[in-house]
C-alpha cells in the first residue's frame, strides 16, 4: 500500500485570521460551504474548532463512504486538521499569509492509505482527480462565504488549473530526456534537498557527472543513436522516472506523471534525433554543433519544466 495524496489551493482576498474564523466554525459556517457531495453533514460534539467531532457521507469518483472526523488546530490561525476516527484519512487546511497579509493562500489537502492491487492502482490515479474537483467548489464557496472578501479574477487562484501544468511540465521534462537523458534526474536532484550541512548531495554529484558526461559523449562519433532499441527504451524508463518525481513533489499523481513523462522522452528521442539529422545533411554544418545547440536547448527547457514557481 501507498498513500494517496489530493489537494486543492486557492488565494483567497481577506486576511487569515478573517479565513480561519470562517473555517473553525463548524457548526454555522461550515454547512454552507460543502459541495453536494458532502451529505448528512452532523456536528457530534463541539462546534467550534479544537475538539469538534463532525459526521458527514461523502460521495466521489461514484463511491459513499462514511466519515468521522476529528477536529484540531496544530497550529491555531494557521493549520487547521480533520483525522478521520475509524481510517487513515486526514484532512489539513493550511493557511498562508500573502501581499503583507493582506491576501490568503489556503490550501487543502488530504492523505490517506491507498488499497492493494487493482484496486488501490485505480484508486492513486482517479481518486485525487475528484477530490481536486470537489475541493476546488469548496474552496470557491469559502472565498465568497468570509466576511470583507472581495474576489477578483486576479486575485484568486485555484488550482484546478494547477495539475495540468504540472503534467504538461512533466511531459516537457520527459522531451528534455529524448535530447539528454540525465539531465531531467540531474537538474531534479539539485532542485531537490540538499544534504544536512547545506552541502551538495551524493546524488546531485553523480547525477551530475552522469550528466556532463553524455554531454560529451554525445558528440562523439561511436555513441549509437538515441532511436535503437537499447537508448530508446532507457530514455522511456529515465524519463517515466523524471515525470514520476516531479509529480510525487506537487502530491500528484506519480503514474500519470511517468506516463507523461514516458510519452516526452518518445517524442523527444524521435523529433530531435530526426531534426538533427536533417538539419546536418542540409546545412553542412558540423554535427556536433547541433548538439551544442541540443544541449542548449535541453538545459533552457528542462530548468523551466522542475523550477517551483512555474
Amino acid at each position: 500500500m501507498s498513500r494517496v495524496h489530493a489537494q486543492s489551493e486557492r488565494v483567497i482576498t481577506a486576511k487569515p485570521e478573517e479565513v480561519y474564523t470562517t473555517l473553525i466554525d463548524y457548526q454555522n459556517q461550515r454547512p454552507s460551504l460543502l459541495p453536494s457531495n458532502f451529505l448528512d453533514y452532523t456536528v457530534e460534539q463541539g462546534g467550534i474548532g479544537e475538539g469538534t467531532v463532525i459526521r458527514y457521507r461523502l460521495q466521489a469518483a461514484r463511491r459513499e463512504r462514511p466519515y468521522r472526523m476529528q477536529i484540531a488546530e496544530p497550529i491555531k490561525g494557521r493549520v487547521l486538521t480533520e483525522k478521520d476516527t475509524n481510517s487513515s484519512l486526514i484532512t489539513t487546511w493550511t493557511l498562508t499569509p500573502v501581499q503583507d497579509g493582506e491576501l490568503t493562500k489556503v490550501r487543502l489537502a488530504s492523505e490517506w492509505e491507498g488499497g492493494s492491487g487493482v484496486g488501490g492502482f485505480f484508486e492513486r490515479i482517479f481518486a485525487p482527480l475528484g477530490l481536486r474537483r470537489i475541493y476546488a467548489e469548496l474552496l470557491s464557496r469559502l472565498a465568497q462565504k468570509v466576511p470583507n472578501s472581495q474576489e477578483t479574477s486576479t486575485a484568486m487562484e485555484t488550482l484546478e488549473e494547477r495539475p495540468a501544468k504540472i503534467y504538461t511540465r512533466a511531459t516537457i521534462l520527459g522531451f528534455v530526456t529524448g535530447i539528454r537523458s540525465m539531465m531531467p534526474l540531474a537538474l531534479l536532484t539539485w532542485t531537490g534537498n540538499t544534504s544536512q550541512n547545506g552541502t551538495p548531495s551524493p546524488s546531485m554529484l553523480l547525477t551530475t557527472l552522469a550528466a556532463l558526461g553524455e554531454v560529451i559523449a554525445d558528440k562523439l562519433p561511436i555513441t549509437p543513436s538515441r532511436t535503437s532499441p537499447g537508448p530508446f527504451i532507457a530514455r522511456l524508463v529515465i524519463g517515466g522516472l523524471a515525470g514520476m518525481i516531479l509529480c510525487r513533489r506537487a502530491h500528484l499523481s506519480p503514474v500519470v506523471g511517468a506516463i507523461t513523462g514516458s510519452i516526452g522522452a518518445a517524442i523527444g528521442a524521435s523529433v530531435i534525433s530526426y531534426s538533427r539529422s536533417w538539419l546536418s545533411k542540409v546545412t553542412k554544418l558540423p554535427d556536433p554543433l547541433w548538439g551544442g545547440l541540443e544541449d542548449i536547448l535541453a538545459l533552457g527547457l528542462g530548468f523551466f519544466a522542475v523550477r517551483k514557481n512555474s
